[in-house]
């Protein structure tokens, strides 16, 4: 069974969610900004101009927002919210997953295909596992050899392959670093947005 969310440090800054009302880290959330347009834009990586308005990181609330006019009224301005905004922030998530899978492979500290990935769980040196979410065997083994990495499965074969520039690749591992923690937090809001489907079919 895959860990979905690995709990996030309770240290960093927090912000309110305007569906939930609730504070919580701002790694937990996704901060929008209204652009020069009056177009609600996501801002992942939080550097945007403007007043932010915040909504915790799951397809849910997101939806429930646009839905019930809450960026308008956070925003306290008409807006126009794209109709494919939900499916917009996934494409942005994927992207800052596979950047941090590249910059752990620029480093030296990517590990990929079933045999390295399960030798590395084996010394002790692993941060975290990736397994594409339509891996066929192997995943189990995979997935049994861990102990208390954290196992991310929100990404498909070819988007961990993009990443990695390697060919059709269905595990990863990066080596215990700070790009692994990182890894842990986006992939934590990216199956917020777009959960994890599993194909059990080859497990």
């Amino acid at each position: 069974m895959l860990k979905e969310k690995p709990t996030l440090k309770k240290s960093q800054p927090e912000r309110r969610c305007i569906v939930t009302h609730a504070s919580q880290p701002k790694a937990g959330l996704i901060r929008f900004v209204v652009s020069p347009d009056d177009e609600i834009v996501p801002d992942l990586s939080e550097r945007l101009p403007g007043r932010g308005i915040w909504v915790s990181a799951e397809r849910v609330h997101i939806q429930t927002a646009i839905d019930k006019k809450m960026f308008a009224r956070a925003a306290k301005a008409k807006v126009v919210i794209p109709d494919d905004l939900i499916s917009r922030i996934g494409v942005l998530l994927v992207k800052r997953c596979q950047d941090l899978i590249s910059m752990a492979r620029r480093a030296d500290q990517l590990v990929v295909g079933f045999e390295r990935v399960a030798e590395a769980l084996e010394r002790g040196k692993v941060g975290v596992v990736a397994i594409a979410c339509d891996a066929g065997r192997g995943r189990g083994y995979i997935t049994a050899a861990t102990d208390g990495e954290p196992i991310l499965g929100g990404m498909t074969g070819e988007e961990l392959a993009t990443a990695a520039s390697k060919g059709a690749i269905s595990f990863a591992a990066i080596l215990k670093s700070g790009l692994a923690d990182a890894l842990i937090q986006e992939h934590e809001r990216l199956i917020g947005i777009r959960p994890i489907e599993m194909d059990e079919k080859n497990d």
